[in-house]
């Protein structure tokens, strides 16, 4: 013979209280569903789970794949970075990107997002100082024969913040145009750029002084602008094309550029700014160090 035994009334109670608690936590706000759409593919489910406080990140997964969303592809950094380096333009973020608007890569395509920068060997000590500025703790490569490389992958706010606030995008080598910034932070942009694709050179055992930048007719006439606006003396260079634009300035224009940048509390390529402040031994034939 078998015995029924009635669960006490409490316990009953407690299950109906389970299954309420249950039920509501499996309800989706409209806040939170737009939390989701937004920021599926611009961060990693661990960060979307710290927005959504109670959702674990498997309930997430699951409600992205009810939602109809997916991100095949989308990778994001798994080392260390810090994502809102280039949201707010500073003097070091104008210069940074300045930098990457010259010597710099940006990928953006089917989920990818990569912001990549290589440089010569003998300016490894430049990336490590970039590493260090932008908070990223991952490897400087090889890539090629004396070329160090900093590849960030999964940087989906940097590509997002450089096109934004530098007008900084992919393919960027003929179809660059100037970012909007305030004055300050535009002259630090153009020291960043000259650091990439630019040079000072000297002539005449380092009597005189030039600087050659080159780029798109658009980034360099914008160049021209801020200086002279800014109170170098530069007259309206005329800009030359020989398989790309280049900006030339000699002598008093180029010393007047030098001063104009030299107080800037910026990383700078020491090699090449010791040979603007003549510090770097001149020889009759122009030095160039780009």
């Amino acid at each position: 013979m078998i015995t029924l035994v009635t669960p006490p009334s409490t316990f009953l109670l407690d299950q109906r209280e389970h299954k309420k608690t249950t039920f509501h936590k499996v309800l989706w706000t409209t806040n939170e569903v737009q939390i989701v759409r937004e920021n599926i593919n611009r961060i990693p489910y661990a960060r979307i789970a710290l927005m959504l406080h109670g959702r674990s990140v498997e309930a997430i997964k699951t409600r992205a794949s009810i939602l109809g969303i997916s991100r095949k592809g989308v990778r994001f950094p798994k080392r260390s970075l810090n994502e809102n380096f280039f949201s707010k333009p500073t003097l070091l973020s104008s210069y940074w990107a300045g930098f990457i608007a010259a010597d710099g890569c940006v990928l953006s395509a089917s989920g990818r997002a990569e912001i990549r920068i290589g440089i010569n060997q003998r300016d490894l000590e430049h990336l490590r100082r970039f590493s260090l500025d932008v908070g990223y703790d991952g490897p400087i490569a090889f890539t090629k024969k004396s070329i160090r490389t900093v590849s960030i992958c999964g940087a989906h706010q940097w590509v997002k913040d450089l096109k934004d606030v530098f007008n900084i995008g992919p393919r960027k080598t003929f179809t660059l145009h100037p970012p909007y910034l305030p004055q300050k932070m535009a002259l630090a942009y153009s020291i960043g750029y000259i650091d990439g694709d630019g040079c000072w050179a000297t002539m005449q055992q380092g009597k005189y002084l030039y600087l050659i930048v080159v780029g798109t007719s658009f980034i360099l006439n914008w160049m021209a602008d801020l200086w002279r606006e800014a109170g170098a003396k530069i007259g309206i260079p005329k800009l030359r094309f020989q398989r790309c634009w280049r900006l030339s300035l000699g002598c008093s224009k180029a010393e007047g550029v030098a001063k104009l940048l030299e107080d800037f509390d910026v990383p700078r390529l020491q090699r090449k700014w010791r040979v603007a402040r003549h510090e770097a031994t001149g020889q009759k034939k122009e030095k160039r160090n780009s």
